[in-house]
């Protein structure tokens, strides 16, 4: 079954109120009373503060806007990421407000899913490390590979896909300039390839691995050191 954009943003909005009106009443200090939350435009950005990024929350705000910049957890709705391609405008995420997160300190990394697998412990051990994580909705590999390639260019993440296909993802995302991947299924054969490209996203397939071999894996991806001639940068660039 076929469903717009509009039903999706629709979908997201209803999905909005039913969680607010099921919420507990907080003090004011930490509840936002506005309909939406607050967007601050900062020269050549808008900041968004909303946790779900939906049309409704850029709708007249983009002007000559060439970012926009939301949280490292934020939800942004495919409708948004359409309309952020097709005005050629750069997602950026990072703690918004006067606060500057640890968090962010070693960068943020997105991670997808296009498998029967659940990156939840996985996730949870990047942002304890350090990492400010954000993931995208599980979705079906092309729709993952399109996602993730976005995030890692046009964002300045680095992404990580698990997939059950994943010698396809990491060809396909290598046809995304400015993207780098790697795969395979060996934290030492990983953290090699990793360190020759400077890889800023990893394919790995879940099936069959523990969850200490898959952090392992990742953890060779982030701790790679890349000392690359300017032969290969020319070739990579």
């Amino acid at each position: 079954m076929n469903v717009s954009a509009a039903e999706i943003e629709r979908l997201v909005r209803e999905a909005l109120s039913r969680l607010s009106a099921a919420a507990p009443v907080e003090s004011t200090s930490s509840v936002v009373t506005s309909a939406k939350p607050a967007a601050v435009s900062v020269v050549d950005a808008l900041e968004v503060a909303a946790q779900v990024v939906t049309l409704a929350e850029i709708d007249g705000r983009l002007g000559d806007k060439r970012r926009l910049v939301v949280g490292p957890k934020a939800v942004v709705t495919p409708a948004v990421r359409d309309v952020l391609r097709q005005r050629n405008i750069v997602l950026e995420r990072r703690v918004l407000g006067p606060k500057s997160s640890a968090a962010t300190a070693k960068g943020t990394i997105t991670v997808a899913v296009a498998a029967r697998a659940d990156a939840g412990r996985l996730v949870e051990r990047l942002r304890r490390d350090g990492y400010a994580v954000q993931q995208l909705a599980q979705t079906g590999l092309v729709a993952a590979v399109r996602e993730l390639a976005d995030e890692v260019v046009r964002g300045g993440s680095r992404g990580l896909l698990l997939a059950d296909e994943a010698e396809a993802a990491v060809v396909a995302l290598n046809r995304r300039g400015g993207v780098r991947a790697v795969g395979g299924d060996d934290a030492s054969a990983v953290g090699r390839a990793a360190a020759a490209v400077n890889a800023n996203a990893l394919v790995v397939r879940p099936a069959g691995k523990s969850e200490f071999v898959l952090q392992r894996i990742v953890a060779a991806w982030l701790d790679l050191r890349a000392s690359l001639s300017d032969e290969v940068l020319q070739l990579l660039n």
